[in-house]
C-alpha cells in the first residue's frame, strides 16, 4: 500500500459540553479506504479534539 491522507474535522457544542470528531482515510489516487463519526463530553481546545480524532482512527485499525 502507498500513501494514506486522513482529514479529520471537528464540531463543538460548548452549551451541551459535547463534540463530535469525524475522520476519512483516503489512499495515494484518493479513493475511499475508511472513515468514522464519534461523539464525546467535554470542552478541549480543537487542537486537542482534533488529535483525538487522530488516536481513535489508529486504535480502530
Amino acid at each position: 500500500m502507498g500513501s494514506l491522507r486522513c482529514n479529520v474535522d471537528v464540531v463543538c457544542y460548548s452549551e451541551h459540553n459535547i463534540y463530535c470528531v469525524g475522520a476519512c482515510l483516503r489512499d495515494e489516487n484518493e479513493r475511499f479506504v475508511k472513515a468514522f463519526v464519534k461523539r464525546y463530553e467535554g470542552k478541549p481546545k480543537i487542537y486537542e479534539a482534533e488529535a483525538i480524532g487522530l488516536l481513535v482512527f489508529e486504535v480502530a485499525e
